[in-house]
């Protein structure tokens, strides 16, 4: 399941229309399972951007909750991640993780001139393990953010579009979307025009792999509204709850 929430958050580097300025905006997904609500995560970005490794970066936090069958249920993870406003490449990300048993405080910080990424954790930082990326190298954050540059215009009905990601400590991914055109859609504001992808490769555990689907608003936002997939435990659906800019 981890990993199916995580390909919504893939795109291609290359085909990029004007900058967007993401300063304050705040985007609510809900997460369901056979139409029946289970987790909820909002994207938010500061209102003001920081500085790091001498790049003007947007500061983006995610937060998540639980909203099951008992009622809605905080949990204690929380994603902050860094990426440069001009090239949206990702510069640092911490997440913090409480599984009710233990916390735990996961670093990522990306040095792109050396094209390294060392991971460590706050509670023992002697312990790093180091990742080789490439200058075409997204994390989560960046590709997601990135989505919303992408030029759909000049991509043709079964285009394969291919991303290199890092996965996890010491692994890097190529994932394979194929562009299946526009289809008008019902979201959270109403009927949309939306870019339509499929996910090629690679497999996904306990996903049916073809039935993977992203829609992206084929308007300036180009907000990616909903990502839905057949599963061996059901039908699960990711969709836009709301969206705001400040």
């Amino acid at each position: 399941m981890k990993k199916l929430f995580f390909s919504l958050f893939i795109i291609l580097p290359f085909l990029s229309k004007a900058q967007i300025n993401l300063s304050g905006e705040k985007i609510t997904y809900k997460v369901l399972k056979d139409g029946n609500d289970i987790a909820e995560f909002t994207l938010q970005v500061d209102n003001q951007t920081v500085t790091l490794n001498n790049q003007t970066c947007y500061k983006i936090t995610a937060i998540g909750k639980i909203t099951a069958a008992l009622g809605i249920v905080n949990f204690d993870n929380k994603v902050t991640s860094w990426i440069d406003s001009k090239k949206l490449r990702p510069q640092k990300l911490h997440a913090f993780v409480d599984d009710g048993k233990k916390k735990t405080n996961f670093i990522t910080e990306y040095n792109h001139k050396l094209g390294k990424a060392v991971s460590y954790t706050l509670e023992r930082p002697n312990e790093k393990k180091t990742t080789n990326f490439s200058a075409e190298t997204e994390d989560g954050f960046s590709a997601f953010y990135k989505l919303r540059q992408v030029d759909f215009k000049n991509l043709k009905i079964n285009d394969i579009i291919s991303i290199q990601i890092i996965a996890e400590p010491e692994k890097t991914e190529t994932i394979k979307f194929k562009y299946l055109g526009k289809k008008s859609m019902s979201i959270y504001n109403g009927t949309k025009d939306c870019y339509i992808l499929g996910v090629v490769s690679p497999t996904v555990e306990q996903v049916e792999t073809s039935s993977i689907r992203i829609a992206v608003t084929a308007d300036s936002d180009q907000l990616p509204v909903k990502m839905y997939a057949r599963t061996s435990k059901g039908f699960v659906m990711v969709e836009t709850k709301s969206f705001s800019k400040r």
